[in-house]
């Protein structure tokens, strides 16, 4: 049998792909859950809210129907999607808001002036920074090697 010889510089190309593409994935999940929570908030006529896993979203999150609108979730409350946590190589750096990202029964955020930004760091120190704005619009940002 012959063995296959893979040249040096394929190993870190092959690592930055897969780094890549777990920061690609956390950006997609943030969008997706926040679509996800609006329209269930406006297909249900109910408060709908995101909640980090432990208070840290490397760790994932929960979309869940806010039904006794406590803006948290509580047991016995519906969950409408789960994300896992994140490789322990991807963190959360700098100022992160408090609150739950919140949706009112008419898929509009609780708090109109936006819910902040967050930025998921890698060990490369290159990120993604999402900001979630008043009317839900997510935009986000690809931070470069050492950006972060």
């Amino acid at each position: 049998p012959q063995s296959v010889k893979v040249p040096p510089i394929a190993v870190p190309g092959m690592r930055n792909l897969i780094l890549n593409n777990r920061l690609v994935g956390f950006s997609n999940d943030i969008v997706s859950s926040v679509s996800a929570a609006r329209n269930e908030a406006i297909g249900s006529r109910q408060q709908v809210g995101i909640e980090p896993n432990g208070g840290d979203w490397s760790q994932g999150w929960l979309v869940f129907v806010d039904a006794n609108d406590s803006g948290t979730f509580d047991a016995g409350e519906e969950i409408v999607r789960e994300i896992e946590a994140y490789p322990a190589s991807m963190t959360v750096r700098g100022a992160v808001p408090a609150d739950n990202i919140v949706f009112t029964s008419r898929g509009i955020m609780s708090d109109l002036g936006g819910w902040g930004t967050l930025t998921m760091c890698d060990d490369r120190d290159a990120g993604r920074s999402i900001n979630i704005a008043g009317a839900g619009n997510v935009t986000v940002k690809k931070l470069e090697i050492g950006e972060c």
